[in-house]
């Protein structure tokens, strides 16, 4: 049996595999993350230890939520309907649990319970209902915060902008002395915007 305290710190292990605490190295954490197969419901996947399920976000964007499971359970009653989803949790006599990690936005969702019935897995799902879009806002106003506004070189010769637009950075200026980069990257036509995407460290492209 695991305590709340122990999952969280395994929790946080995974979400930030470069802290001094971390089970395992980036690497091989990077690896676990990746899927080994994906399913026919467009949804669902399977990794190394994880189960994964791809979840809305704002704008049609989607993240990945990395969890242990068991076997998966029809969504109605109905067999026919071949619509499936994967319980998120473990059970032994009257103990359940569920434990979940969000990657994308830095948190998990651990639930322990002890009743005759198991309702791990509808305060998961009512927890994820309220967590993941509030996160989902925190990060972009995180993001908005430490990345928009104009950005200049010392000797003003470059001039970059950029912007929170549905919820991605964008590029809406960026000048070479004066060349305007945007334009020639969008093979001499005129655009007002090109998306910036995150390549990892803290860079983006």
């Amino acid at each position: 049996m695991s305590s709340l305290a122990d999952l969280v710190l395994l929790a946080q292990s995974f979400l930030d595999p470069t802290s001094e605490s971390a089970l395992l190295p980036p690497l091989t954490m990077l690896e676990w993350l990746k899927p080994t197969h994906d399913f026919w419901d467009g949804i669902s996947s399977v990794g190394l230890p994880w189960e994964m399920t791809r979840r809305g976000l704002s704008f049609g964007r989607t993240t990945d939520e990395f969890s242990k499971c068991t076997p998966f359970s029809p969504l109605s009653s109905s067999m026919a309907d071949n619509e499936f989803y994967l319980l998120l949790a473990g059970d032994l006599s009257s103990q359940h649990s569920s434990f979940a990690i969000f990657p994308s936005h830095s948190f998990g969702i651990i639930i322990l319970s002890a009743s005759k019935e198991n309702n791990a897995i509808d305060l998961h799902h009512l927890a994820l209902e309220y967590f993941l879009p509030a996160f989902d806002k925190a990060l972009i106003q995180a993001t908005e915060e430490q990345m928009s506004g104009t950005w200049r070189s010392t000797d003003r010769q470059v001039e970059l902008c950029i912007h929170i637009q549905e919820a991605a950075l964008v590029v809406s200026k960026l000048s070479i002395g004066k060349v305007d980069a945007l334009k020639t990257l969008n093979g001499g036509k005129e655009t007002d915007k090109v998306r910036l995407w995150d390549a990892g460290n803290n860079e983006f492209r």
